[in-house]
């Protein structure tokens, strides 16, 4: 890890491997290594699912 002494919200890490050779499909947060999955990530993140129930007339609090 590096650390730059002028500020304390900066954090560099430096990741080192082997490549994988195989094909990286990336959009935003997502990271697959098929498109069509990438594809299914981001319709699948963006599905709002809301949930509605009935409310009761009659609550004593």
């Amino acid at each position: 890890m590096i650390r730059d002494n002028r500020s304390t919200d900066m954090k560099i890490h430096i990741i080192r491997g082997r490549p994988i050779l195989e094909p990286i499909a990336c959009h935003g947060p997502f990271v697959t290594d098929r498109r069509h999955e990438l594809i299914q990530a981001i319709e699948d993140s963006s599905v709002v699912k809301i949930e509605i129930f009935p409310v009761e007339e009659n609550i004593s609090v």
